[in-house]
């Protein structure tokens, strides 16, 4: 499961993970709300595991497809404005957009890899951790 918020913290991403059926989460919160900050109005999902695998025909076709893989939808990162980052099951991170819920572009780990968590650093540089092993990925901009 991962938590990340939009830049000016008008959203809250929330991804979940229960028996194979894996879902991002949106809500609307503020954060001028007494006690730290409040979520507002009700969750909307931007994408689950259906649609992902639907919609990603373009990236399917040059890996094997989410479901089936090892691992989950686990940790979750803002990488800027645009996209929200996650990790997948089968060794991959998806890159998502943070408005449409599309999958915008998948980057494939080794085979078997169960990935736990990412975490966005300076210079577009992704960490990823999973296997007793963390990986550093550098982004084009």
């Amino acid at each position: 499961n991962g938590i990340a918020f939009s830049s000016d913290y008008s959203k809250l991403f929330v991804s979940n993970c229960v028996e194979g059926e894996f879902r991002l989460k949106v809500f609307s919160f503020d954060a001028r709300a007494k006690n730290g900050g409040s979520v507002k109005g009700a969750k909307t999902e931007l994408w689950d595991e259906k649609r992902i695998l639907r919609n990603s025909g373009r990236l399917e076709r040059k890996i094997q497809p989410l479901n089936g893989g090892v691992g989950c939808v686990d940790g979750l990162a803002a990488l800027d404005d645009t996209y929200l980052v996650t990790t997948c099951p089968g060794g991959k991170i998806c890159i998502v957009n943070q408005k449409s819920g599309d999958l915008e572009a998948l980057i494939k780990l080794p085979d078997k890899t169960h990935l736990s968590n990412v975490a966005v650093g300076g210079d577009r540089n992704l960490y990823v951790t999973g296997n007793h092993t963390v990986w550093q990925i550098k982004l084009q901009p």
